[in-house]
C-alpha cells in the first residue's frame, strides 16, 4: 500500500513527488499523457512567465526563463528523477474505510492518501467547420515556424489565440484573427498590446463556417466574407473535467471542488487538492500546494 498516490504530472504533482521522495514516503504518480502536457501545447518560441511575481516558492521544481520548450525540457527532465507512470490514466477513486482504492487504465492500487493534481482542462473544445480535409482544422499548433509562407485563419478571443496569431505572424505566416464576440475581454495587457501592434486583420463578431480551395468562408453579423486561408487553427477554450470529479464524489462550484485550509478535500477526507483545482491556479502555487500537501500527509502518517 502507498502511504500517497499524486494523480496528474504537472507543476503540483511533479512537486509532490519530489517532495515525498525526499520525506521517505512511498508514493506513486499516475498521468495520463506525457508529464508536463500541458506545457505540450504551449507554441515553439512563447515566453514563459510563473505567476504570481509575488509568491516565493518553496518546492524544488525548476523555473527556468525563457520560453516555454525550456520550461517543457526542465520538467520532463525532472520527472525522470521521481517515480511517475506516464500514459496511466486514472479513471475511478474510491475511499474504502480508512484508505482509498485506486483504479487506472492498467490496474488498481491502494493508497492511505490522495493528492488530485489534475488541473481543470478536459478534452478541447471543437467547432463545425466544413473542410476538404480535416488535417486543415488544427486545435494545437507546436511549431509556428512550419506555417511559414501559408495563410491561417485563427479562431478564438483568449490570451491562447492572441499569443499563437501573434507567433505565427511573427513566424512569417499571413494570419486573420476571427473572433464571435464584438471585442476582446480579459486579455493580458501584454496580449492586448501585442495583437494591437501587430497589425493582424481582426474580425470580430464572425464565425468560420468553411475552408475550402485556400479560402476560408466567413458568418460575419449575417453577412458573407471570405479571406485567404489554407487552415484554421481553433483555440475556443476547453470543456471542464467535471464529470471525473463528480464521479469520485466531489461537489462542485464553479467547476472546482471545496476543500480546507490544508488543502484536504471538504467532501472526502483524505483525498486533498492542488494546482488548478484550488483558487490559486497558477504555476508557483500549484509547486507550492505540492509540497505543502505532503507535508500534512507526513503528519498525519506520524513519520
Amino acid at each position: 500500500m502507498f502511504d500517497i498516490i499524486i494523480i496528474g504530472a504537472g507543476p503540483a504533482g511533479l512537486s509532490a513527488c519530489q517532495r515525498a521522495k525526499e520525506l521517505g514516503l512511498n508514493y506513486i504518480c499516475f498521468e495520463k499523457e506525457h508529464a508536463a502536457s500541458t506545457l505540450m501545447a504551449y507554441p515553439h518560441g512563447k515566453d514563459i512567465h510563473y505567476y504570481p511575481a509575488t509568491v516565493q516558492v518553496i518546492g524544488k521544481l525548476p523555473l527556468p526563463e525563457g520560453k516555454a520548450e525550456g520550461t517543457l525540457k526542465a520538467w520532463q527532465e525532472f520527472s525522470k528523477q521521481v517515480n511517475v507512470k506516464e500514459y496511466e490514466e486514472v479513471t475511478d477513486i474510491k475511499k474504502e474505510g480508512d484508505k482509498f482504492k485506486v483504479t487506472t487504465s492498467k490496474g488498481s492500487y491502494e493508497s492511505k492518501f490522495v493528492l488530485l493534481a489534475i488541473g481543470v482542462q478536459g478534452s478541447v473544445r471543437k467547432i463545425e467547420i466544413d473542410c476538404d480535409d480535416s488535417k486543415k482544422v488544427l486545435y494545437r499548433v507546436p511549431d509556428p515556424k512550419a506555417f511559414s509562407g501559408k495563410s491561417i485563419i485563427v479562431v478564438g478571443g483568449g490570451d491562447t489565440a492572441i499569443e499563437h496569431a501573434v507567433l505565427l505572424k511573427d513566424a512569417g505566416a499571413k494570419v486573420t484573427l476571427s473572433y464571435r464576440k464584438p471585442e476582446f475581454f480579459r486579455l493580458k495587457d501584454v496580449n492586448e498590446r501585442a495583437i494591437k501592434e501587430s497589425g493582424i486583420p481582426l474580425i470580430f463578431n464572425s464565425n468560420v463556417k468553411s475552408i475550402k480551395d485556400g479560402k476560408a468562408v466567413l458568418d460575419v453579423n449575417g453577412q458573407i466574407q471570405e479571406v485567404s486561408a489554407d487552415c484554421a487553427a481553433v483555440f475556443a477554450g476547453t470543456i471542464p473535467a467535471t464529470d471525473f470529479l463528480t464521479k469520485i464524489g466531489l461537489k462542485l462550484e464553479n467547476n472546482k471542488p471545496s476543500y480546507t485550509t490544508t488543502f484536504e478535500s471538504a467532501d472526502i477526507p483524505g483525498l486533498y487538492i492542488a494546482g488548478d483545482l484550488t483558487k490559486q491556479p497558477l504555476i508557483k502555487p500549484a509547486i507550492n500546494h505540492g509540497v505543502l500537501v505532503v507535508d500534512e500527509v507526513k503528519k498525519k502518517l506520524g513519520k
